[in-house]
């Protein structure tokens, strides 16, 4: 077992097996098993300032969650296990996702409501937490911007 000073934001980790990857001209990859109590697996590039972390039931028992910079606010996804209470195989996007690669890449989350904060594309999507009868199943951008133009989409039945 080792114990490893992190070269950027100088935490030190308790690594139980460790490896790097250095290719010339290229950023550092550190990968580790770690011996602690809620963190099985990290790896970071050395361009960036902040790990990511595979946990388990850091927030829902029975959750395999991985982090960035070990906070539960960029809970990048979440596997449930068989024990979950929503049952094994379910998985999780806190954040949202995105489809599509560079031109085609479009955001999709969920929200009670239409953003009125942060940057978006034409064609991201929002669905909406609170549907009703007689309300829309979310929300589309229709023009790019900050927090762009939105129109509701999929109007739901009375």
């Amino acid at each position: 077992m080792s114990h490893s000073t992190h070269p950027i934001s100088r935490r030190t980790f308790i690594i139980a097996y460790g490896f790097q990857v250095i290719k010339p001209g290229e950023p550092t990859v550190k990968v580790g098993i770690a011996n602690q109590p809620d963190t099985v697996l990290l790896w970071q590039s050395a361009d960036d300032t902040h790990d990511y972390r595979l946990r388990y039931q850091a927030d829902k028992p029975d959750w395999w969650e991985v982090l960035w910079a070990n906070s539960s606010r960029y809970s990048a996804f979440a596997l449930s296990g068989g024990n979950a209470a929503e049952g094994g195989g379910q998985i999780k996007f806190p954040r949202g996702y995105y489809l599509g690669n560079g031109n085609t890449q479009r955001k999709v989350q969920n929200s009670p409501a239409v953003p009125t904060t942060g940057t978006w594309q034409i064609g991201d999507r929002i669905y909406n937490t609170l549907p009703t009868p007689g309300n829309y199943i979310g929300w589309v951008c229709i023009a790019s911007g900050t927090p762009g133009s939105w129109k509701p989409f999929g109007l739901i039945n009375q």
